[in-house]
């Protein structure tokens, strides 16, 4: 290979790791609020499961969560409403960790950190896990199981775009 092609391949080289790594650190920002916005309405609760695992990753228990329904002003401020209860009022954040957008909620309802799983306009998936090192009792008609891990996967369709 002629030394001028050599040269221009690794100009080009250069050119896109340099503009690749520029555009990534330029996304953060932009993204976290698309994501945001994208989530502002009233989010009413479709389908939900939470399974629950022992030491060793192994299911002990699935059943079906009480359902809550959410609200996000495309701000900072988040309502968490149980069937036939007033809204619990709290905060939130949008955060990405690599590929993954997370909820983080805070208030009356608790903290949670909830994991994205799919974002569209008229519907919403999203995951808990919730890990403990000790170990939790959870009391299934009579009997209980000590379990480690509980991962609550949730559905939620948008009612509104305006928050009532």
């Amino acid at each position: 290979m002629p030394l001028k092609t050599k040269l221009l391949f690794l100009v080009l080289i250069v050119d896109t790791i340099f503009t690749g790594c520029m555009k990534d650190t330029q996304q953060a920002v932009p993204h976290v609020s698309a994501v945001n916005a994208s989530l502002t309405g009233t989010w009413m609760q479709g389908t939900g499961s939470v399974t629950y695992y022992n030491a060793f990753g192994k299911m002990l228990y699935s059943t079906t969560p009480s359902f809550v329904n959410f609200q996000f002003d495309g701000k900072t401020t988040a309502y968490m409403m149980a069937a036939n209860s007033a809204p619990l009022p709290g905060s939130y954040n949008i955060n990405t960790v690599g590929n993954a957008d997370f909820i983080n909620t805070s208030g009356n309802f608790g903290k949670h950190q909830y994991l994205i799983i799919a974002l569209h306009n008229l519907d919403l998936t999203l995951s808990e896990t919730i890990n403990t090192t000790t170990g939790d009792t959870l009391t299934v008609g009579a009997k209980s199981v000590i379990y480690y891990r509980s991962v609550q996967l949730n559905t939620y369709n948008r009612k509104s775009l305006l928050l009532e």
